[in-house]
Formats: C-alpha cells, sequence, structure tokens
C-alpha cells in the first residue's frame, strides 16, 4: 500500500520515521491498521499492512457542544480538545457576541482546516469516527432544531449562573438517559437572553 501528500509528510518529514517502524492507522470505517513502513521514496512511501482492528463506538450519550463562535484561534483548541474528550458533534453559532456573525465570513479553506485539525486529533488519540462540525448557524435557528428534537435534552448555563443549579441540571439529565439520548451542551458567552 502507498501513501503520500500531507499523510506522508506527516510520517515521514515531521514525525520522521525510518524505514522497519511501526505505527497505527486510523481509516474511516472504524478500524486501526499496524502497519509497517517498508520503503521511503523522496513524495511517497510504501507501507505494509500487520494487523487490523475494530475501534470501540463512541459511549452513549452522545454530547454535542453548541458554541458561540469564538476567535478562529480559540476555536482550533476547542476542537482539538473535544475530539480528546469524547464530544460527538462541536455546533458553531452566530449570536450578538459572536467574534465572526455572518458565514459569508467563513472561509471554504478555514472549514477544512477546522476538519484537518479533527483528523489530526483522531489519530493522535485513536478515536473513530471523527468528530462532527456543524456549518455555523444562527443561535435562533440552533434552538428551533434541537427544540424540534425528542431524543435531546441539554444544559444551557448564562453568565453569572449559579454552579448548584448546572449540577442540578445535570443530575436530573441523568436520570432522563435512553437509548437515544442526546446532550446538548452550550458554552456560556456569546449571548443574552432576551424577554
Amino acid at each position: 500500500m502507498e501513501i503520500h501528500g500531507e499523510l506522508f509528510h506527516h510520517i515521514c518529514e515531521v514525525c520522521r520515521l525510518p524505514e522497519g517502524a511501526k505505527f497505527e492507522l486510523l481509516t474511516t470505517d472504524q478500524k486501526a491498521m499496524l502497519v509497517i513502513l517498508s520503503k521511503k521514496n523522496k513524495k511517497n512511501a510504501q507501507i505494509k499492512v500487520l494487523n487490523e482492528r475494530t475501534l470501540a463506538p463512541l459511549p452513549r450519550p452522545y454530547i454535542n457542544l453548541c458554541l458561540s463562535l469564538p476567535k478562529f484561534n480559540t476555536l482550533e483548541a476547542v476542537l482539538e480538545k473535544s475530539v480528546e474528550l469524547g464530544v460527538y458533534k462541536v455546533q458553531p453559532f452566530f449570536s450578538d457576541y459572536s467574534f465572526v456573525r455572518t458565514a459569508e465570513k467563513i472561509s471554504d479553506s478555514r472549514f477544512k482546516r477546522w476538519q484537518k485539525i479533527v483528523m489530526n486529533a483522531s489519530q493522535q488519540t485513536g478515536r473513530s469516527p471523527l468528530m462532527e462540525i456543524g456549518k455555523p448557524v444562527k443561535l435562533v435557528d440552533l434552538l428551533k432544531s434541537y427544540k424540534e428534537s425528542k431524543d435531546v435534552s441539554g444544559i444551557f448555563p448564562y453568565e453569572g449562573q449559579d454552579n448548584w443549579i448546572c449540577t442540578k441540571t445535570s443530575n436530573q439529565l441523568k436520570i432522563k438517559i435512553a437509548k437515544k439520548f442526546g446532550y446538548l451542551l452550550v458554552v456560556k458567552v456569546g449571548f443574552q437572553i432576551k424577554k
């Protein structure tokens, strides 16, 4: 099997793995392959699959992290940590206090960069499937979509809200956990309560 492009660059030039090195590659179908680097060239390398295993699925309930769009470098750090913590989906939204307030200001290349961050973090943690990143939406549309879902419960903390309220709410949610239950966590920055 041949590797090239970014994967080749990462394995052979960034990690500087020598010929004969063993490492694991994740596939898109929730499998991990143990491979050996058999031959390196200038722009590609040959690998041989030694073993294959199925990765465990994410445990339920799935965690959906919804957050008002922060500065891009902050969002990139949140994406990486979310993969490591087992978040199922990150859903950015636009609000009054978002760093970016319209979809036109998020380029396709920026979104591809976010997906690359998720891919790299998944490779490092051995996690599969890949965490989803939703296309940013308005807060009103986000709330409407979750309101229509019957199998989703959530916590919507607000600035200055007492910690015991969040603890009490999360304890109530633990009682309701069912097979198709989703958590909706909304980061408490970037919105204001309107009557």
